[in-house]
């Protein structure tokens, strides 16, 4: 055992020493949204770059993000994201200390209403009743005003309207705020709308329901009665509650899912409502209550927010975050992700828009170095140089992600027979026992593994040295490869596990 410990430090020895390239990195912060996508693409960067990236991107809502991109001189974050645009203030305020930045749409997303009334599938509302019901002029689901547009409704019992509203600063907030202000602007007050509105006391507080996050949005319905509340559609529809059908500006009831469904949200002139540079103020950007028959009247862009002076990241980190904005319009990279986890992709127009954008970029930041993509067109040679992020490079990990997918798609359908899924079964057991032996063999031999790193330490510093040439950077490098080796190590259990419950769980 010791051999193989001394085996695995010796190539990594070298591999950090031998490597021309050192570790690029970047941290982002923001939005909730697209957090999902980012981790998936990153993890692919991280898998698929000869040079070494480490990106990391926390998913703190767009409040924190925005506010964390906004510290000057010098932002906390190398990129924000979030899902709504900039306020007049802070690009003013970035402006007046000559401080560039841009703005990058990569997802539509919408917002909806959600709703627990008992035995009602079915509720219709119109903007100026959500709005009352916020305002409190509304307070119980048998209102004559309700029962006038939902005729075959049947309630019973206490209908009083619990009112669910976010405790921190949210974009389906500011979506839902401003809608309710535009479909009833005599109704609903001004001062209520923005993305932490300082919500009023009320008498009744009791109906009211403060709630954290779209987790927490979605567990307000899910264990209050007549209780209604805004959420991120996604997030609603996963937990198969009610969404409220709609009356979108051209009268029409609908939910987002049928807006979808109908191309309401594939807007041709899309573009139109941006500034004409991305280095404009995007604050009155709206895509709230627009026309159209299967229009919805709640959407919303998630953004990137950059810097347009990168001068604060090295040259390889300015290169790396270009490649990293150019793989939110790259079919190999963001497609699986709106497939996968539902995002609605923008419209050409937009596209060339951010293209275009990114292209300014890059002229403005001349020194970055240039990073490449290898598709399906292999690139002989020049596949092999640094800074190429190839599709062709995958990891084990990858191949287990696949054989579960396949086992997961197979699961879920209708013409596998028993035999094949128990022996699919069998081999997914005898998997985990693999690994399971694996990790014994990591613990047992940790000890041994860190004697030997200080073996090669000078003087008893602390530092590991290898003919002079081994530096505490080197060693930093060689720790966080073991720490990345572990987690992918865990990933892979966890993958098996979480696939063995999908399948088991098979009805």
């Amino acid at each position: 055992m010791m051999y193989w410990w001394k085996s695995f430090l010796t190539i990594a020895l070298c591999s950090v020493t031998g490597a021309k390239a050192q570790l690029v990195s970047l941290h982002g912060s923001g939005t909730t949204n697209p957090s999902k996508c980012f981790w998936k693409i990153i993890d692919q960067f991280t898998t698929q770059s000869k040079t070494p990236v480490r990106i990391t991107y926390r998913a703190v809502g767009s409040s924190i993000g925005q506010t964390e991109f906004m510290v000057l001189p010098q932002a906390v974050n190398d990129f924000s994201s979030g899902d709504l645009p900039l306020t007049a203030e802070h690009y003013a305020t970035l402006n007046a200390s000559n401080v560039g930045m841009m703005h990058f749409p990569i997802f539509l997303g919408t917002v909806s209403f959600f709703h627990s009334v008992p035995g009602v599938q079915d509720l219709n509302l119109t903007g100026e009743l959500l709005a009352k019901i916020y305002m409190f002029e509304i307070e119980s689901w048998d209102h004559p005003e309700i029962l006038a547009i939902n005729p075959n409704m049947q309630l019973s019992g206490n209908t009083t309207i619990k009112v669910a509203r976010r405790a921190e600063g949210s974009s389906s907030t500011n979506t839902a705020t401003e809608y309710m202000y535009q479909a009833a602007p005599g109704i609903y007050d001004e001062n209520l709308v923005g993305a932490f509105p300082t919500w009023p006391n009320v008498t009744n507080g009791e109906n009211v329901l403060t709630c954290s996050g779209s987790g927490g949005m979605t567990a307000c319905i899910e264990e209050n009665e007549n209780a209604l509340a805004y959420i991120e559609t996604g997030h609603g529809v996963d937990a198969g509650i009610p969404e409220v059908r709609i009356e979108n500006l051209d009268g029409r009831y609908l939910t987002a899912i049928e807006a979808v469904e109908n191309g309401g949200l594939s807007q041709e002139e899309q573009a139109s409502l941006f500034p004409p540079e991305a280095t404009g103020d995007f604050s009155g950007v709206s895509f709230i209550n627009r026309p159209g028959e299967y229009s919805w009247p709640m959407v919303l862009f998630t953004y990137i927010y950059v810097r347009t002076d990168l001068s604060y990241l090295s040259a390889d980190q300015q290169g790396l975050l270009l490649a990293f904005l150019d793989a939110m319009y790259m079919e190999d990279y963001i497609q699986p992700c709106a497939d996968e986890f539902g995002f609605l992709l923008p419209a050409e127009d937009i596209k060339t828009y951010a293209l275009n954008a990114i292209t300014e970029l890059r002229a403005l930041n001349s020194n970055a170095t240039p990073w490449k993509f290898e598709g399906s067109d292999t690139l002989s040679v020049e596949g092999m140089e640094d800074y190429v992020i190839s599709i062709k490079r995958k990891s084990a990990l990858d191949d287990v992600r696949d054989q579960l997918e396949d086992v997961v798609a197979s699961a879920d359908g209708s013409t596998t027979s028993d035999s094949t899924m128990e022996a699919e079964m069998e081999q997914m057991m005898a998997t985990i026992a693999d690994l399971q032996n694996q990790m014994s063999v990591m613990n047992s031999d940790m000890e041994a593994m860190n004697t030997l790193m200080a073996s090669f330490t000078n003087g008893g510093n602390g530092e590991i040295v290898t003919q002079g040439s081994f530096t505490s950077d080197d060693e930093q490098k060689l720790q966080a490869a073991l720490g990345l080796a572990a987690a992918s190590f865990s990933m892979s259990v966890l993958i098996v596990v979480v696939g063995m419950f999908r399948f088991a769980t098979k009805p």
